[in-house]
Order: structure tokens, then sequence, then C-alpha cells
């Protein structure tokens, strides 16, 4: 593996989205990691902002949810807690902002980024690739410490997803790229 190339981890919260009340669609018929053993303790999407609107058989539909990030440090298997990562759903596609609390020298400090964009076309690629595994493709990735792009970010950048047991709960992580 990359030793440039971070996984992060989407919180479990994901694989709550194909149980959400206002979730409907064909996912639901592939089945979905509730099915497949123990998910961490984090709340529902209703809990966290939840999924909004009417989903048709060919388009998730949802307005604003968040998620915690987890940073892999090390091959070690150590994990820190990255951020809070807002999904929120524009007109003509997502938009995501990490927010990120922390400590330096001894001070509370906090700021939030761009972390990536997804075009209207990606963002059922992107619900499927966060509830099941697979990939999606952003229109503009930002990355994060040595990938970090912070003027014109990385584009056509695809995300590829899979499941890992961390602490005994699964979780969805960003585990590779392509660019």
């Amino acid at each position: 593996m990359n030793k440039k190339m971070k996984m992060f981890i989407i919180c479990a919260v994901f694989v709550l989205i194909s149980s959400c009340g206002n979730f409907r669609s064909s996912l639901s018929d592939q089945g979905s990691l509730s099915d497949q053993g123990s998910l961490s303790d984090q709340g529902s999407l209703s809990d966290q902002g939840g999924l909004s609107g009417q989903a048709s058989s060919d388009t998730i539909k949802f307005s604003e949810f968040t998620v915690n990030i987890k940073n892999k440090k090390d091959n070690n298997g150590d994990w820190s807690n990255l951020g809070t990562l807002v999904i929120r759903k524009e007109q003509d596609g997502v938009e995501t902002g990490l927010n990120v609390i922390g400590t330096i020298n001894g001070q509370l400090r906090g700021h939030s980024a761009t972390f990536f964009c997804i075009e209207e076309a990606e963002v059922n690629n992107f619900v499927k690739a966060m509830t099941n595994v697979g990939s999606f493709k952003t229109s503009l990735y930002y990355g994060y410490k040595e990938e970090q792009s912070s003027t014109n970010g990385i584009k056509g950048k695809e995300i590829t997803t899979k499941i890992e047991t961390i602490n005994n709960s699964e979780h969805i992580t960003f585990s590779g790229d392509k660019i």
C-alpha cells in the first residue's frame, strides 16, 4: 500500500442509510452491512441530520448528514479521530466539509476545509460505496496531509471503499484511489 495513501474510516453510520425510514431505492435488494454483523454504536442518520426527501429507484435523495472520520496513523493498526465529515447535497452534486478540532501547543484549535466534491452523476455511486462497498469518482479532491492540494484540488480521483473491522465494529474505509 502506498505510504502516502491515507485510509479514512466512514463510521458505520453510513450502513444505517439503508434502514432509514425515508430511504427507498434499488439498493435495498443488494443487501447491506446491517445484515453482515455488528455495527458501531454511532446512532442513526436521523439522529445526525438524517436523509430527507423521497427516493425513486434510480435516484437517492438527501440533504445533509454527518459522520465521524478516523485516520489510520500507521500500518500497526493504530487509528486516530480525524474529525467530522459533513456531507451536503447541493443542486449540482455533493460537497463535503471536514471539521477538525484538536490541540496545538496546548490550545484548543479547529478548522474546516472542503475534503472532496462529487458531481450529480456520481451521487448514487457515492451512496452505494458508503453503504455496500465500491467506488466513486470525485470532481475535486483536496485530500489530507501528503495528498493535500488546497489550491486547485485533484481532478477526477476515484476513491474505493471496503469493509474493515476495527475494535470489533465494522466500518467503511477509504482504502485506495485511482487517478
